[in-house]
């Protein structure tokens, strides 16, 4: 009880706090709490200080409204994607959660070009399926007049595999969509 009526009759020092955490070059803060309520008063605080937040991590170990285990481990991802240190297999023994026998080899270069995902099915689905009409253009694949009954919104995917041609026209090595696509878009979709 004594604590928390000195906790209620004194004033509290958040500011300087976070100042003073600032100083000593602190750059990860970690809310613990089920109610975040500090994390948008830290970066206002750092912002005030002309703290880039690109510099700092500041993130909630819970959420309201939100369920504990998803957003706790989503916390930790967090900190680990950016530079902290996580101790996973105990996190993974403390909360019960069953590791992988194997853990998946991944790439130790940042931009190692293999494909760990499993490659799409290239092909038109049907667009009218989801409300859609089709854009009557090879490039254009679906069309959907607005609310407004005045405006016409046309879409369509590109890609390699689906139009190899488009890598006959590339700038640096980089498939670049000619002039001349977008202009025969244009006029299709004012026609």
């Amino acid at each position: 009880p004594h604590y928390w009526t000195q906790h209620i009759r004194q004033p509290v020092h958040f500011t300087q706090s976070i100042q003073t955490l600032h100083q000593n070059n602190t750059t990860t803060y970690l809310e613990i709490t089920p109610h975040p309520t500090l994390t948008p008063l830290v970066h206002g605080t750092l912002a005030d200080l002309g703290v880039p937040p690109e510099d700092v991590l500041v993130t909630p170990t819970l959420r309201d409204g939100h369920q504990e285990l998803p957003t706790f481990l989503s916390a930790l991802g967090h900190l680990h994607a950016h530079g902290t240190e996580i101790d996973w297999p105990r996190v993974l023994d403390e909360l019960g959660i069953p590791r992988p026998a194997t853990p998946a080899v991944l790439p130790t270069y940042a931009f190692q070009r293999q494909r760990y995902w499993v490659k799409a099915q290239v092909g038109a689905g049907d667009v009218t399926s989801a409300g859609l009409e089709t854009g009557g253009h090879p490039l254009l694949g679906a069309c959907v007049t607005l609310a407004d009954e005045q405006t016409t919104v046309f879409t369509g995917r590109l890609s390699l595999d689906t139009h190899p041609w488009l890598a006959d026209h590339a700038i640096n090595n980089t498939p670049v969509l000619p002039g001349t696509a977008y202009l025969e878009l244009a006029i299709h979709a004012g026609d």
